[in-house]
């Protein structure tokens, strides 16, 4: 107990329960015993302002820890000297503070020559009243003591309504960073950042701060916050941006448009000659006649072309569409073989219709431009060969579903699944894919307008498009069309409604790395009964499996994630808890994960998104397998 420096234990209420010869004799007693008997109370007998030591003990309640907490103590004799204090409080399983540990440091002579320092004060108001950027000197519970010139020029406040307001009527309190920069001042003495301020107004607008803590020369502790004001900084570059974009936009729109309107109208003027000769050619043919399949053939080409220039128009002129009734199946089944042609040789193309799919209305060759696209996409997402799988599946959200996911609108659809095994794609380019222009392929490959097309198509039919992808993964597009009911003839048995199945208290690990997912699973999962736990990454999914050994009934998990896939963790867990239940969960599709090597007699899977009808099921299925 004889370190160089003066070490304590203190209870929370104040008294002293430990303290070594150091501290004993930086206070006047010669022994620690003779100090612990004396002292009763810290903050009234040790500490020359006890303010001091309610501010310690505020920031260890908030952060549990302070360093160099510079005050001034008070010793047997009488004397008062300067400390730095290092403190850290323990808790127990509560949360609540059992003692606090520590050590102090004698800085009298230290402080005796930052005195010295002080003598300059006159140049530094004169700094403080001249200087260009706004200057706060406050204190570090959020009064503020003094503010420049400039300071009240920024906040469009006099000095007396800054000094009333404080700290809360300057800085913008809902800023989230507002608060690691106190926790970093506090336990650093500086902190250097932006922030959003706020004018008298209410107008919040960011800023450059340098904000540092020190001593008046009373030994107060005090904080000084400079503040720049970045918004014509932040305005110019967004500006500048905006224009850039909004250039190239405006160029390839004018380039495409011209290109477009163009084509078509040349070449609906060689169609109608095309189309008509084939016509008049099949009439006056005999169908068993050896030409007539080629002029039907002809005609039949005819026809798709003309589509194509109907597109070329929508594109360029904004053309009127003619929305009809049809089965998804059937539409996508006649333009398979264009499509096999579209993607080539090496790549595999499998065809997964639901069956008895519901009805829906649009516009034929809006159906074909958005799977050309899609397709199209998915193709370029190979360096060499791979699969796509396009799908059809009757699907419905309720509002709570859609509570949850921005741009899901409640009602029946049919969705359509066009999926790949290729690059995959980061969260970054996935944020831009719907913008017009927006491209990744090289130059000459593609035009940014495939995407937004089918983003576009799907909006004007009252549907949306949801997309889920991994790097070096694959990708899966899902397009969601509105149901049509009226003389809806598929057999309304095969969707007969089923409740949500509630739980009976189970208790569910989940294992998903993107935290909103993770979080309306969680939602569901408790609202239907059952107790959940939930994890980001496999370490963090193990520890707690660990902590509630056998406690755990089922394990929910992605499948590709970036440190582990599924599959492996779910392995690992079953050595731990071997009669686990395990439910797969991904944004692809149960066709495509077959093809990720996942499939299996015994193997459940959940794709995404589900509802909470749907997540309650086939939690019921699992736990029962």
């Amino acid at each position: 107990m004889n370190a160089p420096v003066g070490i304590f234990t203190s209870s929370p209420g104040g008294r002293i329960m430990s303290v070594n010869q150091t501290l004993a004799s930086m206070l006047g007693y010669e022994t620690p015993r003779e100090l612990i008997e004396s002292i009763t109370d810290i903050g009234q007998e040790i500490y020359a302002n006890p303010g001091d030591r309610e501010y310690l003990k505020k920031v260890l309640g908030e952060y549990g820890e302070i360093q160099n907490l510079q005050c001034q103590w008070g010793s047997r004799t009488g004397g008062v000297f300067w400390v730095s204090m290092h403190a850290k409080a323990s808790r127990n399983e509560k949360g609540k503070i059992d003692f606090i540990q520590g050590f102090a440091t004698d800085i009298t002579e230290r402080k005796q020559a930052e005195e010295a320092l002080r003598e300059s004060e006159a140049t530094y108001r004169a700094l403080f009243e001249n200087s260009l950027d706004a200057i706060f000197l406050t204190v570090p519970d959020g009064r503020v003591l003094a503010a420049n010139k400039a300071a009240c020029e920024m906040m469009g406040m006099t000095e007396s309504e800054i000094i009333a307001g404080g700290r809360d009527g300057v800085v913008d309190e809902t800023d989230p960073r507002l608060s690691e920069a106190l926790k970093q001042r506090a336990l650093n003495g500086n902190f250097k950042g932006e922030l959003n301020f706020k004018r008298k107004d209410g107008t919040r607008f960011p800023v450059e701060i340098s904000t540092g803590i020190y001593q008046d020369r009373l030994g107060n502790e005090r904080t000084c916050i400079i503040a720049r004001d970045i918004t014509e900084r932040r305005q110019a570059e967004a500006e500048h941006e905006s224009l850039q974009q909004q250039l190239l936009q405006s160029q390839k729109m004018e380039s495409v448009g011209r290109l477009a309107g163009g084509i078509a109208h040349e070449f609906n003027n060689m169609l109608s000659i095309i189309n008509g000769y084939a016509e008049m050619m099949a009439d006056v043919l005999s169908p068993t006649e050896p030409m007539y399949d080629n002029a039907r053939k002809i005609g039949d080409a005819g026809k798709r072309s003309a589509v194509i220039i109907r597109k070329l128009l929508a594109f360029a002129r904004k053309q009127a569409i003619t929305p009809e009734v049809m089965n998804l199946n059937d539409s996508i089944s006649s333009m398979l073989k264009m499509l096999e042609k579209t993607i080539g040789e090496n790549i595999d193309l499998f065809w997964k219709p639901e069956k008895n799919a519901w009805l829906i209305k649009m516009d034929f060759s809006q159906l074909d431009q958005i799977l050309i696209n899609l397709v199209v996409n998915a193709r370029d997402a190979f360096y060499e060969g791979g699969e796509v799988i396009i799908e059809t599946k009757n699907v419905e959200f309720d509002k709570e579903y859609c509570g949850g996911h921005p741009g899901f609108v409640p009602g029946q659809y049919v969705m359509l699944a066009v999926s790949d095994n290729g690059c995959g794609m980061s969260k970054e380019v996935q944020s831009h894919l719907f913008e017009p222009f927006f491209t990744t392929k090289e130059m000459g490959r593609g035009t940014g307008l495939g995407l937004p097309t089918v983003y576009g198509i799907a909006k004007q039919n009252n549907g949306f498009v949801n997309v889920y992808s991994e790097p070096g993964e694959g990708t899966s597009f899902k397009v969601y069309f509105l149901r049509h009911k009226e003389g809806d003839a598929v057999d309304s048995s095969a969707d007969e409604e089923k409740s949500p199945v509630k739980g009976n208290g189970e208790t569910i690990l989940i294992l998903e790395d993107e935290e909103e997912v993770l979080g309306i699973a969680r939602l569901m999962l408790e609202k239907l009964g059952y107790k959940v736990l939930t994890a980001e990454t496999p370490n963090k999914a193990m520890a707690l499996a660990e902590a509630h050994l056998n406690q755990i009934d089922l394990l929910i998990t992605d499948i590709v994630m970036p440190e582990m896939n599924g599959r492996d963790f779910a392995n690992q867990l079953k050595e731990l808890y071997p009669d686990v239940k395990i439910l797969f969960m991904s944004g692809y599709t149960d066709n495509v994960i077959a093809h990720h090597n996942m499939e299996s007699e015994d193997l459940l899977f959940i794709e995404k998104p589900f509802t909470l009808k749907d997540i309650s099921l086939k939690v019921r299925e699992a736990l029962l397998s």
